[in-house]
């Protein structure tokens, strides 16, 4: 079989080469973006022939982290799905389009690294009750959008992540525990980490009533552009921690929902689930190129 590749032409001195070979599961796609446009492009034909590139920078290959995907997670992503207008596009646990069939400019495996790369521009499709893009996983616990978890037990989500171009602000939301009323309707977010590249910080951030938009921040400095770092959020029986660690420092901050009796009472009206990717926090930086890009190395997630 032919080795397929697709050449674009050159946008502001920058070409893109997509050499794809076979696989399944999340495919690798070669993307370059530039401060003027993101050119990008997708090859997957179903063998690999003998001629193929074999390098870092071009090898198509299998996320391993495609199984715990499928599992549990959707990624939404920052166009329109198909005959939209409205609805953005899904992928994964629960929509029409797997995880093992698909990949785009916007989330691909990139294995010069072993990262899958999400990429967010500043304007594109937005999910309902939000002014940001996002190219984010939500958490699929059970069947649907409708199983989510509620404060007791133990909940966790431990990520590895780097983000890798941020707006003009700096700030890309990373990782979150969003509430969702148990009707499905929107809820408010207990739990923010949110990277501020022009800081070189990470806030974590706990929301304190779900009435209100006052919350208690923490940081952790010292995280430069491009510098990985470990988030690991647990909430047990009503009581969160979120440790962050990076370049050998560890840090983790705490938030007891529970002991606030009146709050609590109020937020456990709420399930809730878990984000996390690249939810960008900029809905006005107009220049030429404008986006974030999280690269994100590991996942887990367990609920007892």
């Amino acid at each position: 079989m032919k080795n397929l590749k697709i050449k674009s032409a050159v946008i502001t001195a920058v070409t893109a080469i997509v050499v794809a070979t076979a696989s399944f599961g999340l495919y690798t796609a070669w993307y370059y973006h530039d401060d003027e446009a993101a050119a990008a492009y997708i090859a997957k034909p179903t063998e690999q022939s003998a001629d193929d590139d074999d390098d870092d920078d071009g090898t198509i290959g299998r996320s391993p982290l495609i199984d715990t995907l499928n599992q549990n997670f959707k990624v939404q992503l920052p166009v329109y799905r198909d005959g939209s207008t409205t609805a953005v596009k899904e992928v994964g646990k629960g929509c029409s389009i797997a995880f093992d069939d698909y990949s785009d400019e916007y989330f691909y495996y990139a294995p010069a690294d072993g990262a899958i790369v999400f990429y967010t521009p500043v304007f594109g499709a937005k999910t309902a009750n939000t002014k940001y893009t996002r190219s984010e996983l939500r958490e699929i616990s059970g069947s649907s959008t409708r199983d989510n978890w509620g404060w007791d037990g133990k909940h966790t989500l431990v990520t590895t992540e780097s983000v890798t171009k941020i707006p003009a602000n700096g700030k890309v939301m990373v990782c979150q525990v969003h509430a969702i009323q148990t009707d499905g309707g929107n809820g408010p977010v207990p739990v923010k980490v949110i990277y501020e590249g022009n800081a070189e910080r990470i806030v974590v951030s706990f929301t304190i009533s779900p009435a209100g938009k006052a919350a208690d921040r923490y940081y952790f400095d010292n995280v430069k552009i491009g510098q990985k770092f470990t988030t690991a959020i647990d909430i047990t029986d009503g009581r969160a921690m979120v440790t962050i660690e990076s370049n050998g420092e560890k840090k983790s901050f705490e938030h007891d929902f529970k002991s606030q009796y009146e709050n609590y009472a109020a937020w456990s009206e709420y399930l809730n689930y878990f984000k996390a990717g690249n939810y960008i926090q900029d809905d006005s930086d107009s220049s030429d190129g404008a986006a974030s890009e999280v690269r994100m190395y590991d996942i887990a997630v367990s609920h007892r």
